[in-house]
């Protein structure tokens, strides 16, 4: 028979630890700031280690060519016809 969920260690765990975070605060505010800043810096370094590792590969430089379609007006509709 199994054991109750509400007698399981891990749900008591899950009771204490399922909460809203609080609000940040100021100084928190200014840390993420400074290291959002410091990885912006840093992003072409970043990006060059990996591509040279591997991990990254840059995206292709020809561009993916979009096929224009038209659409036709259906009758009695407030759409205005595309003029080819």
């Amino acid at each position: 028979m199994k054991t109750p969920r509400h007698e399981q260690p891990w749900y008591e765990a899950r009771l204490e630890n399922n909460k809203k975070p609080s609000k940040i605060t100021e100084e928190e505010r200014t840390i993420l700031t400074e290291e959002n800043r410091r990885l912006i810096e840093e992003a072409p370094k970043i990006i060059s280690w990996g591509v040279a590792r591997g991990w990254i590969a840059y995206p292709l430089k020809e561009q993916r060519k979009w096929k224009i379609t038209t659409i036709k007006n259906p009758e009695g509709s407030s759409i205005d016809p595309i003029p080819e």
